[in-house]
């Protein structure tokens, strides 16, 4: 999965272009505020082929696409279980004062580990059982902007890490940057922007100009499915059980590519009288689908049939930019733009609408990524608030 990051709320009324990564460009980083213009890219090799979108169920994966690695327990929900306590993960060694402290990357592997890449391109590392996140050892120092790592992935075989220009993989071992081997490359103005898998399956998307292309596995390297998925800038993907990916961007619509059958093609989201909205984070579980973004206010719209519904924005913020489903549960993040706001990150769906967590982890913080590994664990990731720094904040319960 992936990022949201720091910049004017201007943005978000259509004042300026896309949000994108400080130190990154638009390629990478995603579309941004809320998009007046546009509709759907033309052009390339969009299908349209047969099949019907997964409505549900299977493993949770992150808002922004990374891979839970286990796959979804099932069991459990808000009847049931008590509220999630978060835990701020540690940092070693802490990358000290940075232009930007987005978290861009989250997985989960089999094995336990969590995996988190960070705005700065490094790649960090906890054992299974750990709250300590470890610098992956052997990162080149200066890689360059199209070799900088942007996202990670996991599947129960291995693990993908996503650069501008390309994918690497790792089948075994994976405890030093030195077992990474490049896995497929980006040409021309084609950006990589995010990945997503569902435990077995990977994939990542890409931007290039506003088209949004798909890269899927096949064997131990990545191969271009489509050139044009239909939906303007591309922001994450979120890969159901079934291998169907969801892809929101700009538009006024999800691109849906189909695992099992091949082909894809587009899912409406019904606005009514609210006003237009940009889309971040997608999550597709029991608790059924939701996709959130920002635009007139914090912006969600829930899955119907083959068609998406805008909910009343929520004019108390300008962005919800990650999601995440855990059981039959379903939690969101904001990002303020603001190192004095004091504004809740954390937000859970109480069947008609995302109400704030009673209790917000500490310290304060915008969210830019969402992780939901199970019904009883969740990780969020973003800058702190005021005084900067990373947070990863794992919760359980």
């Amino acid at each position: 999965m992936r990022v949201l990051l720091l910049v004017g709320l201007a943005c978000l009324c259509g004042a300026c272009g896309p949000l994108s990564p400080v130190g990154r460009d638009a390629g990478a980083g995603g579309g941004g505020g809320a998009s007046t213009g546009g509709g759907s890219a033309t052009g390339g090799s969009s299908a349209t082929g047969g099949g019907s979108a997964s409505t549900g169920g299977g493993s949770s994966a992150t808002g922004g696409g990374s891979a839970t690695g286990g796959g979804s327990s099932t069991g459990g929900g808000s009847a049931t279980l008590p509220e999630f306590s978060f835990v701020r993960m540690t940092l070693q060694p802490d990358p000290g004062s940075q232009a930007d402290f987005s978290v861009t990357g989250l997985a989960k592997r089999a094995n336990g580990e969590l995996w988190a890449v960070f705005a700065n391109g490094q790649i960090y590392v906890a054992p299974a059982g750990s709250n300590v996140l470890s610098l992956l050892p052997g990162q080149p120092a200066n890689p360059g902007v199209s070799a900088t790592p942007i996202d990670v992935a996991a599947t129960s075989t291995g693990v993908y890490v996503l650069t501008q220009g390309g994918a690497l993989a790792c089948s075994s071992g994976c405890a030093t940057f030195a077992d990474f081997v490049p896995a497929g490359t980006l040409s021309g103005t084609e950006n990589g922007q995010g990945l997503c898998s569902n435990g077995t399956r990977v994939a990542f998307i890409t931007q290039d100009n506003s088209f949004t292309g798909l890269w899927t596995l096949s064997g131990s390297t990545f191969t271009r499915q489509f050139a044009d998925l239909g939906v303007a800038r591309g922001y994450s993907c979120f890969m159901a059980a079934n291998g169907d990916v969801f892809v929101p961007g700009d538009d006024a619509a999800i691109a849906v590519a189909f695992g099992a059958m091949g082909g894809a093609t587009t899912q409406a989201i019904t606005f009514g009288s609210n006003p237009a909205a940009s889309w971040r984070s997608v999550t597709i579980g029991s608790a059924g689908g939701f996709v959130v973004g920002g635009g007139s206010g914090l912006r969600v719209a829930v899955q119907s049939g083959s068609q998406w519904v805008d909910q009343q924005p929520d004019t108390t913020g300008s962005l919800m930019s990650a999601v995440a489903t855990a059981g039959s549960d379903v939690y969101a993040g904001q990002f303020t733009n603001s190192s004095a706001s004091t504004a809740p990150a954390l937000f859970k769906w109480n069947g008609s609408r995302f109400v704030p967590l009673a209790t917000q982890p500490s310290p304060a913080f915008d969210v830019t990524i969402a992780l939901g590994v199970s019904a009883h664990e969740v990780y969020f990731g973003g800058p702190q608030r005021g005084f900067g720094g990373y947070v990863v904040m794992h919760g359980t319960r």
